[in-house]
């Protein structure tokens, strides 16, 4: 094989397309299940990874909401959760009122991601944390 063969080699498999991922393809189908047994249901893209995160990555998550909603299969809003900070919400093609039920769910959010609220929680977790470690780390030894 010559250099200039070598330039002009092109591989003969297609590369993977963005539909092409069998985790996406099979959590595809749940997701739709999953909105449509409760229609009246608004959920935001990370509450939705969680839920799912036992049996797939978030990435995974992320990608078949992604191909879905581009697909039309179920419904999807990207709102602003404060100045800068996006918010996706997912829900049936089904539900009625999901602009207000999105309102609701962004309040939560918002809530729960206040500072003071975030600040005892990260408190409460360092004691909870030095609380477990401290008889792990404070105990004597037998010296022979």
């Amino acid at each position: 094989m010559s250099w200039d063969e070598i330039d002009e080699y092109e591989p003969d498999f297609e590369q993977p397309g963005p539909g092409d991922d069998p985790a996406v393809q099979a959590l595809e189908p749940q997701l739709v299940a999953f909105l449509d047994a409760d229609p009246e249901r608004v959920f935001y893209e990370t509450q939705l990874a969680v839920l799912f995160e036992k049996d797939f990555f978030h990435w995974v998550t992320s990608r078949a909401l992604k191909d879905l909603r581009e697909s039309g299969k179920i419904s999807s809003d990207l709102a602003e959760l404060s100045p800068g900070v996006p918010i996706r919400f997912y829900f049936s093609r089904r539900c009625r009122y999901w602009k207000r039920k999105a309102d609701e769910v962004r309040s939560i959010v918002l809530s729960f991601s206040d500072q003071a609220f975030t600040r005892a929680l990260g408190v409460q977790g360092y004691r909870l944390t030095v609380t477990c470690m401290r008889p792990m780390t404070c105990r004597t030894l037998p010296v022979n």
